[in-house]
């Protein structure tokens, strides 16, 4: 039974590694998008993403409304480190199925630096939700970076597996 499991195991690494690789949410159109070529676009402009992961093809559109800069919190114990930015997003489900989730965007420093979304809640918060196709979601997604970080910075969407950013949007 191990090596049974053992061998599953392998063979699943085998597959994400050799045939999944590019299995994550992608930019479209992609007549020759590689890896190092990331769509980066204006706040207020959708990214249509397209996936096929282990069979299951899903289409969704992601926008980012609007990023705004906040030195102060949602309520007087909400204190940001150095400044919030709060990003409003809607993301729609045009095929297929897809988890939103405020974790699936980061912010990266015009220096390369990435961050991660904090607990901070600017209502209405994007909750984590499974959509299917023709639905949607929206919400704020709130980012504390070092005073002055959000100059220059692009809020990033990850890949379905968190290993790559796959499309900007430039503040």
């Amino acid at each position: 039974m191990r090596k049974v499991v053992a061998a599953l195991g392998l063979a699943g690494l085998i597959l994400l590694s050799a045939g999944c690789s590019d299995g994550g949410l992608t930019p479209e159109p992609r007549p020759s998008v590689s890896l190092d070529k990331t769509a980066t676009v204006p706040v207020s402009q959708p990214l249509t993403l397209d996936s096929t992961l282990l069979g299951d093809r899903s289409e969704i559109v992601v926008t980012v409304r609007s990023a705004r800069v906040s030195t102060t919190g949602s309520h007087e114990f909400d204190k940001p480190r150095g400044e919030y930015v709060v990003v409003d997003i809607v993301i729609e489900c045009k095929a297929g199925k897809y988890h939103a989730n405020p974790f699936n965007f980061g912010i990266v420093s015009r220096d390369g630096t990435k961050g991660t979304p904090t607990t901070s809640m600017f209502p209405p918060a994007l909750e984590s939700v499974d959509l299917k196709a023709g639905a949607q979601v929206s919400g704020t997604v709130v980012f504390d970076v070092p005073k002055g970080a959000s100059k220059g910075a692009r809020i990033a969407v990850r890949d379905t597996l968190g290993a790559r950013d796959i499309g900007y949007w430039t503040l």
